[in-house]
């Protein structure tokens, strides 16, 4: 008789009752590929923006509500009367990008770039602010 031969499953620590992985073995390799990625240099710089953001996370805070109660006031002139350059800056990115999510998602990450930009010259002379 030729036929296939099937083997019996063997459950292990690391499986559950229908074979399948468990999802802590899952986190856990993830975990360790998250660990090796971050020794390798160009990941290190890519993560510096975030190193440079939770170094001085309290600041970063001060300085975005500072922008944003300065970004609502109208200040720049356009067509005769003065807009808030949050909505000149959104503006601009739909005038680019035309779909008002992407617009607003990229001044999101405008505001993130400019707010990191404030504080980097901090966190390279290692000034945090702590409470």
């Amino acid at each position: 008789m030729g036929g296939v031969r099937r083997e019996r499953l063997e459950l292990g620590p690391d499986r559950d009752q229908g074979g399948v992985v468990r999802v802590e073995r899952v986190v856990d390799a993830g975990l360790a590929l998250l660990a090796l990625v971050l020794r390798w240099e160009a990941a290190n710089r890519l993560l510096t923006p975030l190193r440079v953001l939770g170094g001085n996370a309290i600041l970063a805070f001060l300085f975005s509500t500072l922008m944003s109660r300065v970004g609502l006031s109208p200040l720049l002139p356009e067509a005769g009367q003065r807009v808030p350059p949050q909505l000149w800056g959104f503006e601009m990115a739909l005038s680019v990008l035309k779909e008002p999510h992407l617009a607003s998602l990229a001044c999101a990450f405008g505001v993130l770039a400019m707010v990191t930009i404030a504080i980097w010259p901090l966190h390279r002379r290692a000034i945090h602010v702590r409470l």
